[in-house]
C-alpha cells in the first residue's frame, strides 16, 4: 500500500545483553547514509516516539516543525 512517504526503513530490533542493535529489513535510504549514522543510531530512532509499527499509517513529519527528539540523540551523535 502506498503512504505516501519519500523515506522509509522497516528496522527489525534486536536487543543484545547491553545494547539493541538494528537489522534493516527493507530501506529505500543510501548505504552510505546508514553506515554514517550507525545501525545503533537507527535503533535508537526506531524506538522512539516518532516512529510506527507495521501497518500503522505514519504521520506526516515536518522536520521545521518536528518534536523534540529529546534521549534519542546524544550531542555526539546529533
Amino acid at each position: 500500500a502506498d503512504i505516501g512517504a519519500d523515506s522509509y526503513m522497516l528496522v527489525a530490533i534486536v536487543h543484545d545483553q547491553d545494547r539493541n542493535d538494528a537489522r534493516i529489513v527493507s530501506s529505500n535510504w543510501i548505504f552510505d547514509a546508514i553506515e554514517l549514522i550507525g545501525k545503533r543510531l537507527i535503533a535508537n530512532l526506531a524506538l522512539g516516539p516518532l516512529t510506527v509499527a507495521p501497518g500503522v499509517r505514519p504521520k506526516p513529519l515536518v522536520a521545521a516543525h518536528a518534536p523534540d527528539a529529546g534521549a534519542l540523540l546524544t550531542g555526539e551523535e546529533a
